[in-house]
């Protein structure tokens, strides 16, 4: 509960001195839900990692490896939730983008 109330103060102070459309605010974003994800709070969790993925995707595009992180993540989300469609979405993207900007054997 400490982790996600420090990220929480993180945000908040990322917000103000960068903005809400910098990837170090996704980052942030993201530790957000992973935190709500090992507390057992799935849809919180989405809604963070769906805020960092938005971010994400206008700062680095869609086909950047931290784009990719972001689909996985709330793949896993969505996954945990039970919601196996928008989880494998998420999760082909993920594949799609590492196997894109990575390559195939890495």
């Amino acid at each position: 509960h400490e982790a996600f109330e420090s990220h929480l103060e993180a945000l908040k102070l990322r917000r103000a001195a960068l903005g809400d459309q910098h990837a170090d605010t996704a980052a942030t974003y993201n530790n957000l839900g992973l935190a709500c994800f090992v507390l057992g709070r799935i849809e919180e969790a989405i809604q963070y990692h769906q805020s960092a993925l938005d971010i994400k995707r206008a700062c680095l595009g869609e086909n950047h490896p931290d784009t990719a992180k972001s689909y996985g993540n709330l793949g896993n989300a969505h996954l945990k939730k039970g919601a196996y469609h928008p989880a494998l979405t998420c999760h082909l993207q993920c594949l799609k983008i590492r196997q894109a900007t990575l390559g195939e054997n890495h």
